[in-house]
């Protein structure tokens, strides 16, 4: 459960970041080598997922910074230990890039939404330093990013397929489990392969 809520930390503030009609598949694995059992991994593990892209030959809009606040004893604290959040009254993770905020994720005590306002502006302060560091290895040990072009997708295709699967999605949201939901969306997909992509289409599987 620890390494799944992780995983959505890491993915949540990235995926955004890839350019618009990037479909490539990428895979980012976080591995827990050594740990003070301190800290948290999972805000490292945010850091070091974005410090891999930005390196890479991977088209990326990136780097972020990541970090963790905690309220204790009324004062802010970043990166607090175990410990420390054992009697925190807020637990807040922040991600993003030195334009803005890409992603929140907290659990509090009872806190008024200036205190958590406050929060996360003092965790958006701090985070420049983690992309000033990633900006760095960039210069230092990047790679050139690969040429990426989107693909222009057909605006009279795309607005048929809408016309035939709003109404059937929207059907498919309201079903009551994932695994139907899912079902239904492949045979969804199937069915609007078979009405569009033709022989000579350059749309095929």
């Amino acid at each position: 459960e620890k390494e799944i809520l992780t995983a959505r930390l890491i993915a949540r503030p990235i995926r955004p970041l890839f350019p618009k009609g990037f479909i490539n598949e990428v895979q980012i694995i976080a591995i827990v080598l050594s740990s003070d059992m301190e800290h948290d991994s999972d805000v490292l593990a945010m850091i070091g997922a974005s410090a891999a892209l930005t390196i890479s030959n991977i088209p990326f809009e990136g780097p972020i910074g990541t970090l963790r606040v905690g309220l204790i004893d009324g004062k802010f604290v970043i990166n607090p230990t175990f410990q420390q959040l054992a009697t925190a009254e807020l637990d807040l993770v922040i991600a993003g890039t030195s334009s803005g905020i890409m992603m929140v994720e907290s659990e509090s005590k009872e806190l008024s939404e200036e205190k958590i306002l406050e929060a996360i502006k003092f965790g958006q302060d701090n985070l420049q330093c983690l992309i000033d560091i990633q900006d760095k290895m960039r210069k230092e040990l990047g790679k050139p990013k690969r040429e990426f072009e989107a693909k222009v997708v057909d605006e009279e295709l795309l607005k048929k397929v809408k016309e035939s699967s709003v109404k059937r999605l929207d059907e498919i949201n309201r079903l009551n489990t994932k695994d139907r939901r899912e079902d239904a969306i492949s045979v969804l997909l199937k069915e609007l392969i078979a009405k569009f992509v033709t022989d000579d289409s350059e749309y095929q599987e």
